[in-house]
């Protein structure tokens, strides 16, 4: 098994959910300041927190392959910050902090007698902004 990522518990690899696809998204924070007379200003706050959306499809080949959109759900129901790993080989994974889930979708396609055998997922996380960053 090859596992891309995990999240808290969550895997994503060939026997879970693989994604396919990975968009990053990084805001910088810019606060407007009121002057009187002329234009409002912008103040630069610094970097604001990474969010990133990992898109991909479950083939469902045994009954465990549907029950994958539900331990996905487990995981972002925590209501808690969850460590995450990124793995570039079987024998290491960097530690990327903790974050956290903020929206899950599913798409169920290919029903045969009411069981789907494609379901494609896409999984938002944005950075938890540990308190020890300064």
């Amino acid at each position: 098994m090859s596992v891309q990522m995990i999240i808290g518990r969550y895997p994503f690899s060939t026997s879970t959910a693989e994604y396919s696809e990975l968009r990053r998204t990084i805001e910088y924070r810019w606060l407007q300041r009121d002057r009187f007379n002329r234009k409002p200003s912008l103040q630069y706050h610094g970097e604001g927190l990474e969010e990133k959306t990992l898109n991909g499809t479950i083939h469902v080949q045994v009954l465990e392959d549907l029950e994958q959109p539900q331990k996905m759900h487990i995981e972002a129901a925590q209501g808690k910050p969850l460590n995450m790993l990124s793995s570039h080989d079987t024998f290491k994974a960097d530690y990327l902090g903790q974050w956290v889930i903020t929206r899950l979708e599913f798409s169920e396609t290919d029903l045969t007698v009411g069981t789907p055998e494609t379901i494609e997922f896409s999984m938002t996380i944005k950075e938890y902004g540990e308190d020890g960053d300064l």
